[in-house]
């Protein structure tokens, strides 16, 4: 895998392997999380690198180095507070057609978290990414059917989507149906599950996604 990596930051723009850098991150991620010097100083080092190689392959239109560089910013892995700029990459990779997961971008908008709030906009993008097939997006779309968020309140619909949620692998469909009478689909607050969509991005997203 090092082999693999080094030849991802030093590749050209043409040959450039932005899935390899971005696995190293994530990788590099999870050393900086082990509470042991060596192991976390050296986790630092490989996310400063391959952060650097992404944001090199984005500076050059590379739409995967982009999109990848956006949910860095985004989720504040590096702590830099510069989550505008995660929407801003986002929002770029989303209108060129972009072809991945972008329901945290809806998220934003339908809770105007960094981003002027805007229900409509959420809705839309939840249903690019539920026509995908992306469980989380099918569960958010049957969200904003039950109360009416961008789009006229529907709560059959809203039924049916959670369902379909379910069975494609929703954690969030699973805990809503598990913990909610989804026959009266009740608006409690309290509910559970209600923290899958509620609060900072970043701290319900490594639940629901």
């Amino acid at each position: 895998m090092a082999q693999k990596i080094e030849i991802a930051i030093r590749a050209p723009k043409e040959n450039a392997k932005a899935d390899d850098i971005v696995e190293m991150f994530y990788f590099a991620m999870l050393y900086t999380n082990i509470r042991v010097g060596v192991l976390q100083s050296q986790g630092k080092k490989m996310a400063e690198d391959a952060f650097h190689a992404l944001s090199y392959e984005a500076s050059c239109g590379n739409i995967q180095a982009i999109y990848y560089l956006g949910d860095i910013y985004l989720h504040d892995y590096l702590k830099n507070n510069k989550r505008e700029m995660g929407i801003e990459l986002l929002e770029k990779a989303y209108d060129s057609g972009y072809d991945n997961d972008f329901v945290a971008l809806g998220d934003c908008y339908r809770l105007g978290q960094f981003v002027e709030q805007d229900e409509k906009k959420a809705f839309e993008i939840y249903k690019d990414n539920a026509q995908k097939g992306n469980p989380e997006g099918i569960f958010r779309m049957g969200y904003c059917y039950e109360y009416g968020l961008g789009v006229k309140e529907d709560k059959e619909k809203a039924r049916k989507l959670y369902e379909k949620a379910n069975t494609a692998g929703s954690l969030s469909a699973k805990a809503k149906i598990t913990t909610d009478d989804i026959g009266q689909l009740r608006g409690d607050e309290n509910r559970p599950w209600k923290y899958l969509l509620s609060g900072d991005v970043a701290d319900f997203e490594v639940f629901s996604l």
